[in-house]
């Protein structure tokens, strides 16, 4: 998950904007459901965010 995040972020600097909404897309979709299996957890809920700021900074 976090290489996705990661791939997103390299893809952002690339200006690769469609490769880079995949990555993020994924990657959230998997913190999000790690999340739902583990709600406390705050590495799992900051990674989510993390990956939302950056779906939302590309709209």
């Amino acid at each position: 998950m976090k290489l996705l995040g990661d791939l997103g972020h390299a893809l952002q600097l690339a200006n690769r904007k469609d490769d880079e909404v995949y990555a993020f897309s994924d990657a959230f979709g998997m913190w999000e459901s790690l999340l739902a299996s583990r709600p406390k957890s705050e590495v799992y809920s900051e990674a989510l965010a993390w990956c939302r700021q950056r779906l939302g900074d590309l709209k």
